[in-house]
C-alpha cells in the first residue's frame, strides 16, 4: 500500500484507535469500581494503557503504510501491545501487576480489542 492510500485510511483507522481508548477506558473504569475506587482517578490509571494502545495504533499504521493489514492482525497486534506494555508501563509508573490482575486484563482487553473486529469481520462477511 502506497502512502497517499494509507492516508485515505486514517479516518477509519482513527475511529479504531477512538473505540481501542474508550473499549480501555470501561476496562480501567470497571476495575477502579470494583474495587471501591474513585472514577476521578481514571486516566491516572488508564495512562499505561492509553500509552501502549496509541503505541500499538503507530505501529499498525506504519504497517499499513506499506501493506494491508487484516483485520484480526490488527486486533492481536492492539491487543498484544495495549496489553504487555501497559503491564509494563503500569510497574514502571509504580503499581503492582498481580497475577490475578495480569489474568483478567489478559482475557477482558482480549475481549473488547478483538472481540468488536471479530463482530465487525462476521458483519461485512454476512452482509456479502
Amino acid at each position: 500500500m502506497s502512502l497517499s492510500s494509507s492516508t485515505q485510511q486514517l479516518p477509519n483507522q482513527f475511529l479504531r484507535l477512538c473505540i481501542d481508548v474508550a473499549l480501555v477506558l470501561i476496562f480501567v473504569a470497571i476495575g477502579l469500581m470494583s474495587h471501591g475506587e474513585d472514577l476521578s482517578n481514571i486516566l491516572r490509571a488508564s495512562a499505561p494503557f492509553l500509552t501502549s494502545a496509541l503505541s500499538a495504533h503507530i505501529l499498525i499504521w506504519v504497517i499499513n503504510t506499506r501493506r494491508d493489514l487484516p483485520l484480526m492482525a490488527e486486533a492481536i497486534i492492539a491487543w498484544s501491545i495495549t496489553l504487555v506494555v501497559g503491564m509494563a508501563l503500569r510497574i514502571s509508573f509504580g503499581d503492582t501487576a498481580a497475577t490475578a490482575f495480569v489474568i483478567v486484563s489478559t482475557l477482558t482487553l482480549f475481549v473488547f480489542l478483538v472481540g468488536w473486529r471479530l463482530i465487525v469481520t462476521f458483519v461485512g462477511r454476512s452482509r456479502r
